[in-house]
Order: structure tokens, then C-alpha cells, then sequence
């Protein structure tokens, strides 16, 4: 906008410069008499001129350095990702691996699992939500060596309402370290991740892959109190990805 603002000023002065100067030397041309006064108006309005023509000029100047800036941020290398839910991903509990009575399929894009099974069989004692997830960093090959960092975390999940008392029950416990935040554990399979409260933060090279593993613990009392054909869903945000796990109570 002050780059406009400059341009115009410039233009009006280069403008009025030029009719300036073309009156003084018409009025040299025609009145021999008054040329003091007719160089007077030519001299002033050529100094205004030159002065609207130098405004103008460093307005064009600065708004082609300033498009050159704005093209070089818009280009400004960033991570790219495949990231997806793998073979592993269930749901288990102290006793079986997965629990007994589950069933855990992953779609084809690894977008999102589903699990069925009986609210009984989801319920069990020190039942989790076990998320494998392949993640793999598309940046090549350019920027290979570099390493880019991705930051991981349970999105949402659902609080279950116990129709029989109208208590509710979060899916997923939260942390006895900081009860704000969801009882989640995040592994990496190099072992160079940190997690630090609800974050997990990893960095991965150009062309690098990983694999994580989210164990979510699971309110063992929310599951017998889910709705039989409702779908309860539970989101892992990986990155710039937003991973959907749902579960399917079946009876």
C-alpha cells in the first residue's frame, strides 16, 4: 500500500513538472520580454519533474524487490509426508495381544482402523489402543541430509455417557502426570522421539522413515457403556495427517 502511495505522488509530480516546464518555454518562445520569469517556471517545473520521475522509480524498484521476497518465502522448503496407519495397529489388553473378541482391520490407504467387538471384550482390565504408524518423508532428493521435525498427539476422542446414571466416562484415561492431557505413550523405533505431555516431537531426515507406536489406556468402565451401533472414534494427529481409529461396539 506504500508503495502505491509513493508511485502516485511520483506520477502526479512528474505530471505537473512537465506542464510546468512546457508553460515556461512557451512562454520563452512567445513573450522575449519575460524570459526571466518563463526560465523561472521551465527551471522549477523541470526540478519537480525529475523529483516525480526519481519517486516513481524507486517505488517500481522496491516493488519488484518486494515480489522477489514474497516469491522466495512461498517457495521455502517444507516437509513432505506419507504417513498411514500399518499391520499391528489392535487392540489389546494385559492378557492378549490383540484382546480376545477383537477384530482390528486397516483400510487401504491406512487412513484409518476399525475395530468390532462386544462391549465386554472391550472393556477388560488394562485394555489399550496399541496405533502403529509408518511415517515417511517424502523431501528428495534435494534436501537429503536435511531433517525435518514431526510432532505427534491424540486429536480427539470421545467422553461416554452412562445411560443408567448419566455419569461420563472419557475413552481414554487421562495422565496421572497431568490429568489435562490423555494417558498416551509414544515410542519410536530408533528411539530419538521425546515426548513431553501430550506432544511427541521427532525429527526425521529427507527420504527417512520411521515407525511409531501410540499406546492409548483405555477407561476400562467407558466400553460397557457405549451405545450398540454407534460409532466411537478416536483421531491421531501425526504431523500434518490426521490418523481415525474407530471403534464398533457389537453387542
Amino acid at each position: 500500500m506504500a508503495l502505491d502511495v509513493i508511485g502516485l505522488i511520483g506520477l502526479v509530480l512528474l505530471g505537473l513538472g512537465l506542464i510546468m516546464f512546457l508553460i515556461g518555454m512557451i512562454r520563452l518562445a512567445g513573450q522575449k520580454r519575460d524570459w526571466q520569469r518563463s526560465v523561472a517556471i521551465a527551471g522549477v517545473g523541470a526540478v519537480i519533474a525529475v523529483l516525480g520521475f526519481m519517486l516513481g522509480g524507486v517505488a517500481f524498484i522496491q516493488s519488484l524487490y518486494a515480489g522477489g521476497a514474497g516469491q522466495g518465502t512461498t517457495q521455502a522448503p517444507g516437509a513432505t509426508w506419507k504417513i498411514q496407519f500399518k499391520a499391528g495397529t489392535e487392540y489389546d489388553d494385559t492378557g492378549a495381544q490383540p484382546a480376545a473378541g477383537t477384530v482390528t482391520t486397516v483400510s487401504a490407504d491406512g487412513q484409518s482402523a476399525d475395530t468390532f467387538a462386544s462391549r465386554a471384550d472391550m472393556d477388560d482390565a488394562g485394555a489399550v489402543m496399541k496405533g502403529v504408524i509408518s511415517v515417511i518423508n517424502l523431501n528428495a532428493p534435494a534436501f537429503s541430509g536435511q531433517s525435518f521435525q514431526i510432532v505427534s498427539h491424540i486429536g480427539s476422542f470421545p467422553t461416554i455417557t452412562d445411560p443408567a446414571t448419566g455419569a461420563n466416562r472419557p475413552l481414554i484415561d487421562p495422565s496421572a502426570s497431568d490429568p489435562s492431557v490423555a494417558d498416551v505413550v509414544w515410542t519410536d523405533a530408533d528411539t530419538n522421539g521425546v515426548q513431553t505431555g501430550a506432544n511427541f516431537y521427532d525429527n526425521v531426515a529427507a527420504l527417512g522413515t520411521e515407525t511409531y507406536t501410540s499406546v492409548a489406556d483405555i477407561n476400562e468402565n467407558a466400553p460397557a457403556t457405549m451405545t450398540v451401533g454407534t460409532v466411537y472414534s478416536v483421531s491421531f494427529v501425526v504431523g500434518p495427517s490426521t490418523l481415525v481409529w474407530n471403534l464398533h461396539p457389537t453387542a
